[in-house]
């Protein structure tokens, strides 16, 4: 661990035990806390806003009006793929999946979150045409 003195500023590379003193003033780090060096946090934290300005983009330029609650997607999807008792080999899963998914997406683009709280039974139905037919 690589720390500060608290006395003279020195970066010190020290290992965990009792009595470390500084190598440049010679002076113990007794009754002192420490943590790492703010920059690393300070680091950290710019390139995480960085990435998230750059993978949220889409969606600081676009308007995602079309979405449902994501609360509402993941149960229809959840209900989608798991909804069978049956017993599915991976690769049969991960097309069911991949079939929930686009018939989710295809039945949003047509019917709002709106329309389809007020007529749920026109979404099943648009639902289970879309997953019919995406491959």
């Amino acid at each position: 661990m690589i720390i500060e003195c608290p006395h003279c500023k020195h970066n010190n590379e020290i290992e965990y035990a009792e009595n470390i003193c500084c190598k440049k003033c010679d002076k113990n780090y007794k009754g002192y806390k420490f943590s790492k060096h703010k920059w690393l946090a300070t680091g950290t934290i710019i390139v995480g806003v960085v990435f998230g300005i750059h993978t949220g983009k889409d969606h600081l330029l676009h308007d995602n009006a079309d979405r449902y609650p994501l609360q509402v997607e993941y149960a229809f999807l959840d209900s989608c793929v798991n909804g069978s008792n049956n017993l599915h080999t991976i690769s049969d899963y991960q097309n069911k999946r991949e079939r929930c998914v686009c018939a989710m997406a295809e039945s949003q683009k047509k019917m709002s979150y709106a329309e389809a709280s007020k007529n749920p039974n026109s979404f099943k139905t648009l639902f289970e045409t879309y997953f019919r037919n995406c491959v």
